[in-house]
């Protein structure tokens, strides 16, 4: 019987031995554990941050080249003006092409008003920093135009007797030849002597016209009767040749001055 207990026994014993890999089983599971830690060796988003910085220095250092657009003269052309020529190339930096800052700027350019132009177009097109630029020099060309078109206008008005004179006189110097308006209009754009003198041809010339009926009679200095026009004519273009150099050369005084507009009257009455 003692012998049965013994047998007995020794399963309780095997059965210990079992339960020993159980019990190791968790222990290795707790050490491998810390693989829940991946997330912190995955600490990619420190180098996903810099990611980002390095291409906003890439976007930021690409932001000058897209400027550096060339200017094309022959292209947009000039304002004659260094404030308008500088309203142009901003245009051209900021993309747009002259049929589109022509469709945004000239009629209200031509008209002298630049609060007509749409400011969010045109800060659309070009960016807000350059259309408040683009507004500022807009503004400035308009009031220096305005200044000189009425210099112009008080000039003329001066020397033709009035603007109700000036007013007769218009729809016959708009019929003139192109060439010889560009010629007045250059003269008259230059302001003082060269300016007064052409206008008082464009009055003798329109007084000279057989198809015109005279305005108010002016005293014409140094020209004692009609039998001392033996003065050789000189064309509208000479006159305003000759007057250059005598201005540039300083010797623009009255009496050469007169002389040379007895010449332009000369050509005016045999009609060059």
């Amino acid at each position: 019987m003692k012998n049965d207990t013994v047998e007995k026994k020794a399963p309780e014993v095997e059965t210990t031995e079992a339960k020993a890999p159980e019990a190791a089983a968790p222990e290795v599971v707790s050490e491998e554990s810390p693989s829940p830690e991946a997330p912190e060796t995955t600490k990619s988003p420190e180098t996903s941050e810099d990611a980002p910085e390095v291409s906003t220095e890439d976007a930021t250092e690409a932001a000058p080249e897209e400027e550096k657009i060339d200017f094309n003269v022959e292209k947009w052309g000039s304002t004659g003006s260094d404030v308008g020529d500088s309203v142009l190339r901003l245009l051209n930096e900021g993309g747009a092409s002259p049929d589109e800052a022509k469709a945004l700027l000239y009629d209200s350019v031509v008209a002298g008003d630049p609060s007509s132009i749409d400011r969010d177009a045109l800060a659309k097109k070009v960016g807000a920093d350059r259309a408040n630029l683009i507004m500022a020099g807009v503004t400035n060309f308009v009031n220096d135009n305005k200044a000189r078109q009425d210099a112009q206008i008080k000039t003329v008005h001066d020397v033709v007797g009035g603007k109700e004179n000036w007013d007769t006189m218009l729809p016959w110097v708009n019929a003139l030849p192109k060439k010889d308006a560009a010629e007045y209009i250059s003269l008259l754009d230059q302001g003082g002597l060269q300016a007064k003198l052409a206008v008082k041809d464009l009055y003798e010339r329109y007084n000279a016209d057989p198809k015109n009926k005279s305005l108010a009679k002016t005293e014409l200095i140094g020209t004692s009767g009609p039998g001392k026009s033996v003065v050789e004519g000189i064309t509208q273009s000479e006159y305003g040749r000759q007057l250059l150099i005598l201005s540039n050369r300083n010797k623009a005084t009255p009496q050469a001055l007169e002389s040379l507009r007895a010449q332009r009257r000369a050509g005016v009455r045999s009609g060059i």
